[in-house]
């Protein structure tokens, strides 16, 4: 069972490509290169990139695919410990830490 917060906070992402990692993470608890490509996203870092400037946070391994080559996959990482490390950077992502920054 996810945190509460966690939720809302996955709830909240519009963004379609974060949002396909995110669904398809909750759908079947992880997101491979493979999952990325099916879907015409050819640059899987940059989808898990979304994802993570987010503020969520993503760990990554390595599954086979359908040829038996070893491929990226991605998973929840620890919400608890992602707002603990680095609130600004982990909560924010880039929008909060550009308006802290043009502040200053």
């Amino acid at each position: 069972m996810l945190p509460e917060d966690f939720i809302e906070k996955l709830n909240s992402v519009t963004n379609k490509r974060a949002r396909f990692v995110i669904d398809k993470i909750l759908e079947q608890g992880f997101c491979s290169t493979q999952d990325l490509k099916d879907k015409g996203y050819e640059h899987a870092p940059r989808a898990a990139r979304d994802v993570r400037e987010l503020g969520i946070p993503l760990d990554t391994f390595q599954v086979k695919d359908r040829n038996g080559k070893n491929i990226a996959a991605y998973r929840f990482g620890d919400w608890e410990k992602a707002k603990k490390s680095n609130q600004l950077a982990k909560t924010g992502g880039r929008t909060q830490l550009a308006e802290q920054l043009k502040r200053h």
